[in-house]
């Protein structure tokens, strides 16, 4: 039957009226009534054709699942052995205790041993040798004059774009001394200890550095300083 069917009694041409269960679309293509009952049959029958073409096949029966074989197991089966195999394994309770044991002796011994200075190897404190106390003044030509804060004198005259470690030093300094609201009047107190080693100290502000942590160009530059003649910069 004709999925766009028209019911009814149809009049077709010649004034003769016919029972007619047919297609709108076939009633106006045909010329007399036996050809338009011929046409919209066929074409009735091909539309049905196609629209059971189109149409999806049942689904099967998901209800059905393949039963495992005799002496094999599935892929759930098998992950639900391995990971209940992991958990099963026991460990003694002897081997328990000995861990516990050895941790709470490691744990005790570190203890006592920072308590107590067991173990521990002490240094002798370095003792000053020599003491300086130095001025360090900005140039209007970009260099820096090192005087000497007891008497004035002159030290080291450090030329323009030269020795940029003694003027990064100073830049540090210099952030130091103004953060604390201080001038630059108090003088650095440059000291050489009796392990061999230098440093050069703001006293205003508690700060400290090595000189020989810098490498040993900067321990000798500031080594020269101490005869109280001049030196010149590396």
């Amino acid at each position: 039957m004709c999925p766009i069917l028209r019911f009814g009694r149809a009049r077709a041409p010649g004034g003769s009226s016919i029972p007619n269960r047919l297609c709108g679309a076939c009633r106006r293509r045909a010329k007399s009534p036996k050809r338009l009952e011929q046409r919209c049959k066929r074409s009735c029958k091909n539309k049905r054709n196609r629209k059971a073409k189109r149409r999806r096949p049942t689904s099967p029966d998901r209800s059905f699942r393949r039963q495992p074989e005799a002496g094999r197991t599935t892929m759930g089966e098998t992950a639900q052995v391995k990971k209940g195999g992991h958990h099963d394994q026991n460990i003694p309770r002897g081997v328990l205790i000995a861990a516990g044991a050895l941790i709470a002796f490691a744990l005790s011994a570190t203890y006592y041993a920072r308590t107590s200075d067991v173990g521990t190897v002490h240094m002798p404190a370095a003792q000053p040798l020599q003491t300086m106390l130095l001025h360090f003044v900005d140039q209007d030509d970009g260099g820096i004059v090192i005087t000497n804060a007891s008497d004035g004198a002159v030290l080291v005259k450090i030329a323009p774009g030269a020795n940029g470690f003694v003027r990064s030093m100073m830049r540090g300094f210099a952030r130091a001394r103004n953060r604390s609201g201080l001038g630059a009047e108090t003088p650095f107190n440059l000291t050489r200890w009796s392990n061999g080693t230098m440093s050069l100290t703001d006293e205003t502000t508690g700060r400290r550095i090595d000189l020989d942590a810098f490498g040993p160009n900067q321990a000798e530059f500031f080594a020269g300083i101490f005869p109280a003649k001049k030196a010149t910069a590396p």
